[in-house]
């Protein structure tokens, strides 16, 4: 692998169509199970397949740039399309959909207006494209101010916990939904769900920021901001075009409204791939807390030196992986001393029971709601998809932000719980390596390795 160079221009197009076929899927029915969902998270899959097997292919003219980025403005123009036509979220309270498009309006005008050859503003344009971006956010979380799902229930009842004195991976959460379908029956009662807070020490963290100015979600629009930060200044060829993807996939304020914080993890690796491209010594420490941020982040540990700058050696690589490991333990050491028992089994255990509306090929092809194929599928095919980033994978930002996209999105494809925001957080990956693809995170390799 040491002479593997950036992901290029076929990587590129593959992390395009899969950004824009994920917004597709998640947008048929909200990210549950639906059979246009299910095709456009087939050709997403695929797409991700093709963009690691080839990701060191520089391709044709036809991926040269403009191209590119004229198909990408034909997406995002369908995109602004479906953010103009449809509600932005389910538990909206007290607006218009005319206060919503007045809001929307200034945002969809200053993103097509980015791809454009010489924006309006210079450099100030993308600013003003993000600040567009935080107020039409902060629109949608004022206008939806109490949202009825448990992320952000039991978010707020953990920190309101926290500030108490009380180890908030200790309090019962709140049965929010008043039964146990969505819970194993051992872990809920009429009332309570016997179980502490369930995720990581920095999601709390993260998720208390945005808490102390009012709302959890504040955390969430600020992290999606920063991803587009991270795209726009990246120095990647395609940078702009994948921040403006990103930020006008249809159903990306129905994922703020919700307050899922797989946008922490799409902002936390946005800015890896911006040190990575622009600060390399600060990469491993940025990376340390990305894989902190959710369990399932225990995925992407492995794929970690595909960040690391050639040549490789014994040094280089255990310096990573130490700073990393500093950063994992000076997040999570406080709260595993406070109570361990209580940080590692809140983290560990899974009370959710195969869910056959869940957008996966699982429940596609499950029969009278039960599965056909064992649960463990998906660990299965994770094989065959490190193998395939090991022998093909490119090095460097963009290659190791595809590798990312293509595991998570093999294990969520197959799983017996996956939804819109899971998938988003795919649709996330992509978009990052569309953004930093031939960023060229890593000096060239040396003249020894040049054969």
């Amino acid at each position: 692998m040491s002479k593997r160079q950036e992901a290029g221009g076929i990587a590129a197009a593959c992390a395009l169509v899969a950004v824009f076929t994920l917004g597709q899927a998640i947008q048929a029915s909200n990210g549950a199970l639906h059979p246009v969902a299910i095709r456009h998270l087939a050709v997403a899959l695929g797409m991700l397949v093709m963009g690691v097997l080839l990701s060191q292919a520089r391709g044709p003219a036809l991926f040269e740039k403009g191209v590119l980025v004229g198909l990408g403005g034909l997406a995002t123009a369908y995109q602004l399309s479906q953010l103009a036509s449809a509600p932005p979220g389910i538990y909206l309270r007290g607006v218009s959909f005319t206060d919503y498009t007045a809001t929307l309006l200034p945002f969809a005008v200053l993103a097509a207006s980015l791809l454009a050859k010489g924006p309006w503003l210079g450099r100030l344009h993308g600013v003003a494209f993000l600040v567009a971006f935080w107020i039409l956010g902060s629109w949608l979380i004022k206008a939806s101010p109490d949202p009825f799902i448990d992320v952000y229930a039991w978010t707020h009842h953990a920190l309101k916990a926290l500030a108490h004195g009380d180890n908030p991976f200790v309090v019962w959460m709140p049965n929010l939904y008043k039964h146990t379908l969505w819970y194993a029956p051992d872990m809920a009662d009429s009332e309570w769900v016997r179980t502490g807070f369930p995720y990581p020490p920095l999601s709390l963290m993260l998720s208390g920021i945005g808490w102390i100015f009012g709302d959890m979600r504040w955390a969430n629009l600020g992290l999606m901001v920063l991803a587009g930060a991270a795209l726009l200044w990246g120095r990647g060829k395609y940078g702009v075009l994948a921040a403006v993807l990103l930020l006008t996939t249809p159903r990306v304020l129905f994922v703020l409204e919700q307050a899922w914080t797989d946008a922490y993890i799409i902002g936390l690796m946005g800015i890896t791939l911006w040190c990575a491209a622009r600060q390399p010594k600060w990469t491993a420490f940025a990376f340390g807390a990305l894989v902190c941020a959710k369990q399932y982040m225990v995925f992407l540990m492995p794929l970690g030196l595909l960040l690391v700058p050639p040549p490789w050696d014994r040094k280089k690589v255990l310096r990573f992986v130490g700073e990393a490991i500093i950063v994992a333990l000076v997040i999570n050491l406080p709260w595993l001393l406070w109570n361990p028992k209580a940080l590692i089994g809140s983290n560990t255990v899974s009370g959710h029971p195969f869910r056959p509306e869940a957008l996966s090929f699982l429940a596609a092809t499950a029969v009278n709601g039960k599965p056909v194929w064992p649960l463990y599928i998906q660990l299965v095919l994770m094989i065959p998809a490190y193998a395939l980033v090991a022998w093909k994978g490119a090095r460097g930002p963009a290659g190791f932000a595809l590798a990312c996209a293509l595991v998570l999105s093999v294990f969520f494809s197959f799983s017996k719980h996956a939804f819109c925001n899971h998938h988003f957080l795919v649709l996330g990956c992509a978009a990052l390596a569309l953004g930093f693809a031939s960023a060229g995170a890593a000096d060239p390799a040396p003249a020894a390795e040049k054969n």
